[in-house]
């Protein structure tokens, strides 16, 4: 056998007599072998002309148009990811710009399987570039927020203006701005299930950039107000004290630019706001307006507290005339109207005629006690015990402790047994109320501390305050966990302190039955922490334990896990 016949044939290069015969083919030219040695002797032997195409031609031509089309994919598909050269097409991008070559077969930058758009390897970049949030995830985010986190982070508002406003399309510029809705969606992902959580930088980065369209564009001034106190929350919970501060310090300032301090009328006409909201239009949007100052006030003062600085607005600042929030549906029926008109400087009044019965609610009680707590505290912090003017003090003590009975009325008369599902007044009335008689009793407790020890009046008063504290806080909890507000822990401490101390006394004096009755109270404030602890997933702050351990009473029973 020749050499020749030993070569192997490329496909698709015989004759077309031997293909149709299916013969092995030499292709030899003019005539190959098989022909040659035929009756014709070649004369039919013919091969297919140039213009002849094969199924391989035709597949090679699509595999060349589809590697073009997936270079101008990748060319339009790497802009859109927005994100950092993390693909192996980005990889390629990267290489093909350093690289002097210019030449590269096309087939060499061909997409592996990981070249896909970055928004269908990580939804969330979807989820951020969007402006507007799909129908879908924002009503299910939205709607966890309003029941179970609106109460807990005392954000009040007419829910059926803010239903109408939410259903109102994007382009309306009634609706609710998208800072607003990120808000929300970002603080409802900590009390969703627990793969919600992951989405936390989302919202936190999405709200970042909503906020600031909205002041970039003066676009709903009121949600920019309420978004950006709504994230300075979220600062404060997640422990990030010092962010928290600084942004309530900052919304609180913008928010006095806005007028929002001055609310002293119910005269629409005469309101002084400024020009950077949009004015009320009746009294429900006035009474919104109202709750958003206090709203603000309060957080700015827990924020002081927790970091023990100053709070932006000073307690004795005469230009804070906002009046006391009064029920929601007050405003819608226009009761307000006949309320008198008094603010900040009437926290512990003891004129009956700064008071009506419309300021005898869970929302007047506490903003007043907030108000109340940072002020005892502040002065404590700044007054060594009997070195303070004792008739002043004795004159807010006696303010506060009307207050105090105006509370213990109101909840005789209202709710004398506790439920978080209180269907007359709304869910979150009886943990309003909770915190708000718990704030107050924190604060006597704070002004009775700077008053002479040795006053055996003032010793036994403030122990009463605590073990009062340390009653409800028990029957809240015992209740239900959703009666502890998530900042009930800093008053709390207060009372624990007192019975703490007191307990130590009595072991040290002997007096066993005496020290017994105030170790119950103490457990019992104990077993609150605890639940409390089991209810908010991120624990009490470190705060609560340095408070509790200090005493080595329930150093071994009490952990952060």
């Amino acid at each position: 056998m020749s050499a020749s016949t030993n070569l192997v044939l490329l496909r698709g290069r015989a004759c077309l007599q031997c293909r149709s015969k299916r013969k092995k083919c030499d292709a030899a030219k003019p005539v190959c072998g098989p022909c040659m040695k035929s009756a014709s002797r070649g004369k039919i032997c013919t091969y297919r002309t140039q213009a002849t195409t094969t199924k391989v031609d035709t597949l090679t031509a699509r595999v060349d148009k589809l590697d073009a089309g997936i270079r101008d994919l990748r060319s339009t598909l790497i802009p859109v990811a927005g994100s950092e050269p993390s693909s192996s097409s980005s990889f390629f991008a990267a290489a093909a710009r350093k690289s002097p070559m210019t030449t590269v077969p096309p087939r060499v930058l061909r997409p592996g399987p990981l070249d896909v758009p970055v928004s269908l390897r990580d939804p969330t970049v979807t989820l951020f570039k969007q402006k507007h949030l799909h129908s879908k995830i924002r009503d299910a985010l939205v709607n966890v927020f309003v029941g179970q986190c609106q109460s807990t982070y005392f954000t009040e508002w007419n829910v059926d203006r803010f239903w109408a406003t939410y259903k109102l399309p994007p382009s309306d510029p009634e609706s609710l701005h998208p800072a607003m809705l990120d808000a929300m969606c970002l603080l409802a992902c900590l009390h969703g299930p627990l793969k919600w959580r992951s989405y936390e930088p989302l919202f936190w980065a999405r709200l970042q950039r909503s906020l600031y369209d909205s002041l970039a564009n003066a676009d709903r001034l009121l949600d920019f107000i309420r978004a950006s106190a709504l994230g300075a929350v979220y600062c404060l919970v997640k422990g990030r004290y010092v962010e928290g501060q600084n942004r309530f310090s900052v919304i609180t300032h913008f928010a006095v630019v806005c007028g929002l301090h001055q609310i002293d009328t119910y005269d629409l006409a005469s309101l002084k706001v400024s020009p950077l909201i949009r004015r009320p239009r009746d009294l429900v949007d006035l009474g919104d307006l109202i709750y958003v100052w206090w709203y603000i006030f309060c957080c700015d003062r827990i924020a002081a507290m927790l970091m023990k600085s100053p709070a932006t607005i000073s307690q004795d600042d005469k230009t804070v005339t906002t009046m006391w929030p009064c029920a929601l549906s007050d405003y819608a029926n226009e009761h307000v109207t006949a309320t008198v008109c008094s603010g900040l400087s009437t926290a512990w009044s003891l004129d009956p005629r700064t008071m009506s019965e419309n300021y005898d609610n869970v929302y007047t009680f506490q903003t007043k006690g907030f108000a109340i707590l940072y002020y005892a505290a502040a002065l404590a912090a700044h007054t060594k015990e009997g070195e303070g003017s004792a008739d002043d003090i004795d004159t807010v003590i006696r303010g506060v402790s009307l207050l105090s009975d105006s509370m213990k009325l109101y909840r005789q008369r209202v709710c004398p047994n506790l439920d978080h599902l209180r269907k007359e007044e709304g869910p979150g009335h009886d943990e309003i109320l909770v915190l708000a008689m718990t704030l107050v009793y924190a604060g006597l407790i704070q002004l009775y501390n700077m008053l002479p020890n040795q006053d055996t009046v003032v010793y036994t008063k403030r122990l009463e305050v605590a073990r009062a504290c340390a009653c409800l806080a028990a029957e809240a909890s015992g209740v239900s966990p959703k009666l502890l507000h998530v900042i009930i822990h800093l008053p709390w401490n207060s009372a624990y302190e007192v019975l703490a101390w007191e307990y130590i006394q009595l072991i040290r004096s002997n007096d066993k039955v005496g020290a017994a009755d105030v170790r119950a109270d103490l457990d019992g404030l104990m077993d609150s922490y605890k639940i409390y602890a089991q209810y908010y997933y991120f624990k009490p702050i470190p705060l609560v334990h340095e408070q509790i351990s200090r005493f080595k009473i329930h150093t071994n029973e009490f952990t952060q896990d």
